[in-house]
């Protein structure tokens, strides 16, 4: 009798200690109220996510270093001031060193809504008339016919065709293991279907590509296109500043590298992003101003 009381006794203890676990390890997975008040539920989709602030009190701002000095400075890197890059001269050693046969201009849609051509076209035409002039193709990426909620129609397809459009369709339009801590509606324009952009990396069939949004046009015949073209195929990145943010996402040279697509899909399966802390913690977009008030947890602060 007193074996098995002694039994009973160390058994329940067992119960015990696992169910002050499992409460403890409840517990743990809620996220402070304190700290979670001001995170939407689209900033929230695991309890895996930290909320900002949850690990860093206050959360650098790589952006306002050094202001003054960086609004005065022409060019600037790594947080300082730096010398410019000369495209020109970039251009001629790539061709001295025997670089870049194979240029693309390209777009990407995700017919998320209707590709209408009478708003399109004429920044469309303009591109294929420079694609024309400089030898360089024009390709525009498209989601898997089951991913587009509104299908491309035989009439736009046409106009496309017309306008020697090469049409690539990809594998998805949000990355397939895009991580629960970044929202896919971020109340901008595509939220994370805008990630469909980072498929011109696989596309090591050319030397360099400039990718632009739909809605960019050349300012004339485009022939100063071609040496930025050709200094990315030495492996420079070159891109412009937007409005918002210091890498615009709407023209973006590079040379393609299917490693270097694979490494960023990587790097988004485990990134968080927050409206206080930014991606990672590290206080990089996404931009939040008075001006800009969307949440755009989108491809131009990924790339920081």
């Amino acid at each position: 009798r007193w074996v098995f009381a002694g039994m009973l006794r160390r058994e329940w203890s067992m119960l015990s200690i696992i169910f002050l676990h499992l409460l403890l390890t409840a517990a743990a997975a809620v996220p402070d109220a304190s700290l979670s008040a001001s995170v939407s539920p689209q900033e929230m989709r695991s309890p895996m996510c930290a909320p900002p602030g949850a690990l860093n009190k206050t959360c650098p701002s790589p952006g306002l270093l050094n202001r003054t000095m960086l609004e005065a400075a022409r060019c600037i890197g790594r947080g300082a001031e730096a010398e410019c890059v000369d495209v020109e001269q970039c251009a001629m050693r790539a061709v001295s060193y025997g670089h870049g046969n194979s240029f693309a201009f390209v777009h990407s849609y995700d017919f998320y809504k209707p590709l209408i051509m009478s708003k399109y076209e004429r920044f469309m035409r303009r591109w294929a008339e420079v694609a024309a002039h400089i030898g360089v193709e024009y390709v525009l990426l498209v989601p898997p016919q089951e991913e587009q909620l509104h299908p491309m129609d035989e009439a736009t397809l046409a106009r496309l065709l017309d306008l020697n459009v090469r049409i690539i369709e990809t594998s998805w339009i949000i990355p397939p293991n895009l991580s629960r801590c970044i929202p896919v509606e971020s109340g901008g324009c595509c939220g994370a279907r805008e990630f469909i952009k980072l498929h011109a990396w696989g596309m090591e069939e050319y030397d360099a590509v400039l990718f632009l949004d739909l809605d960019v046009k050349p300012a004339r015949r485009g022939a100063s296109l071609l040496p930025i073209l050709q200094c990315a195929s030495t492996g420079r990145f070159l891109s412009t500043r937007g409005n918002h943010s210091s890498v615009n996402a709407a023209f973006m040279a590079f040379r393609p590298h299917k490693s270097v697509l694979a490494e960023m899909l990587e790097e988004l399966a485990r990134a968080q992003v927050s409206r206080t802390c930014g991606w990672n913690g590290q206080g990089w977009g996404p931009i939040i101003r008075a001006e800009h008030p969307k949440f755009d947890a989108r491809v131009h602060e990924t790339l920081y």
